[in-house]
């Protein structure tokens, strides 16, 4: 089965779960820049869009469903 655009991996009554995209960049630095992800999780040093980007393209999927 291949991922489709806005398509949910994980579905259910509360929570509904996609793979991340590329129109997500500008949340994820957000995201990894609050005070409470770098105290919590770690600084992931993904401080521009680029940096987000390729974050998205490279990142295996296994580690978008556990984060």
């Amino acid at each position: 089965m291949k991922y489709q655009p806005n398509q949910f991996l994980i579905e259910t009554e509360r929570l509904k779960w996609r793979q991340f995209e590329l129109e997500d960049a500008e949340f994820l630095i957000e995201l990894f820049n609050c005070n409470g992800w770098i105290e919590n999780i770690g600084d992931r040093s993904i401080y521009t869009k680029q940096n987000a980007e390729n974050y998205i393209i490279n990142i295996p999927l296994v580690l978008v469903l556990l984060s």
